[in-house]
C-alpha cells in the first residue's frame, strides 16, 4: 500500500498545523523567494528605512489591497505585511508629538482589526483594537 505525503507527516503534525497556516507559510515562503530573486541584486527594500508618514502608507495599501481580497489567505498575507510594515516604525510612533501621526497608527491598528474580525478572526481583532488604543 502507497502512503500518501499527509500520511508520512504524520498525525501529531498535522493536528497542529491547519490549512490556514500551511498556505500562510508557504505565502511568506515564496514572499522571500521572490524578493531576493527581483529585489535582491537590483535595490534594497527595506522597510527600516522608511518614514513613519511612508510606513503608514504601505500598510494602508496593503490593507486596500486586503479589503478587496476574496481569499482569505491572500487577505491575511496582506494584514501580516500591514503590521511588518508598521513594526519597524512603532517606536518612533510610540514617542512622536505629532498627533496625526499617531492618529495614523492607530488608524491602522483599528482597520486591521476590522478586517480580521470580519473574517472570523475575533481574538486577533481584539488585541489590534488594543494596540490602536496606545496611539489613539
Amino acid at each position: 500500500m502507497r502512503l500518501n505525503t499527509h500520511d508520512s507527516l504524520g498525525p501529531s503534525i498535522l493536528n497542529m498545523l491547519t490549512h490556514h497556516r500551511i498556505v500562510f507559510l508557504a505565502c511568506i515562503i515564496v514572499q522571500t523567494i521572490v524578493k531576493k530573486m527581483v529585489f535582491g541584486s537590483v535595490i534594497s527594500s527595506s522597510r527600516g528605512n522608511l518614514s513613519l508618514q511612508q510606513a503608514i502608507h504601505l500598510a494602508n495599501v496593503y490593507l486596500e489591497s486586503a479589503s478587496k481580497s476574496t481569499d482569505l489567505d491572500i487577505l491575511l498575507v496582506l494584514c501580516h505585511d500591514a503590521e511588518v510594515s508598521l513594526s519597524q516604525v512603532k517606536k518612533a510612533a510610540k514617542i512622536t508629538e505629532n498627533k496625526a501621526m499617531r492618529e495614523g497608527v492607530a488608524t491602522v491598528y483599528i482597520r486591521l482589526g476590522d478586517l480580521l474580525g470580519h473574517h472570523g478572526h475575533g481574538n486577533e481583532a481584539q488585541a489590534f483594537y488594543k494596540k490602536s488604543d496606545r496611539f489613539g
